[in-house]
């Protein structure tokens, strides 16, 4: 498209309302479109400053849009990484815990010190 086929088509989007649901590559070629220097001439006098802070604004909105959307996945990755890490918390703490929950002769098998190897013979 023409610098003067944006700048209608801005004009256009802008009059009825639907530069509101243009995308983001759109308003970023009416903002190279509204910077040259014709493009004061194709919008009355007091609407010019309109159309380029209403672009401008719109064009602010799509960007935090992006960054929202970005922000929100890498949010999702860090939230699974940290479930991961409870579960292996958990699972790691049960491990810790089982010998002190099921003492030796029951499943479990210890492997005897000295000391209690000589205990034992002596008991026998």
């Amino acid at each position: 498209m023409t610098t003067d086929e944006l700048l209608l088509e801005a004009r256009g989007k802008i009059k009825d309302g639907t530069i509101v649901r243009a995308s983001k590559q759109e308003l970023e070629q009416y903002a190279i479109a509204l910077s040259t220097s014709d493009a004061r001439d194709r919008f009355p006098a007091a609407q010019f400053a309109q159309a380029c802070e209403l672009v401008r604004l719109l064009l602010s909105v799509r960007i935090s849009e992006e960054n929202n959307k970005e922000a929100t996945k890498i949010s999702k990755i860090a939230l699974i990484v940290a479930i991961v890490a409870l579960i292996a918390t958990v699972i790691q703490t049960i491990v810790s815990a089982w010998p002190l929950c099921h003492p030796k002769g029951q499943g479990i098998s210890q492997v005897a010190t000295p000391q209690q190897a000589t205990q034992t013979a002596k008991q026998k």
